[in-house]
């Protein structure tokens, strides 16, 4: 049996289970942090964290998106 190679740029796992509502609350709890730390103006190397994790989960989101929409 001969197994197949995706084509570049093609994503092998679109049937992968949808988990954009996780990546979604883990960015509402990131922003949130992000949001109490700056009102307590508490430790930066924290705020620089979590800051961190809002961006890459938006990233993340974006690609889902983006994603979708070659999709269909």
């Amino acid at each position: 049996m001969q197994r197949t190679v995706p084509a570049l740029g093609t994503n092998p796992n679109l049937d992968a289970p949808d988990i954009s509502h996780l990546i979604e609350k883990e960015r509402r709890e990131a922003k949130e942090k992000v949001k109490q730390l700056t009102d307590t103006q508490e430790d930066s190397e924290a705020l620089t964290y979590w800051q961190g994790r809002v961006d890459a989960t938006e990233n993340i989101i974006k690609r889902i998106r983006w994603e979708r929409y070659n999709r269909s």
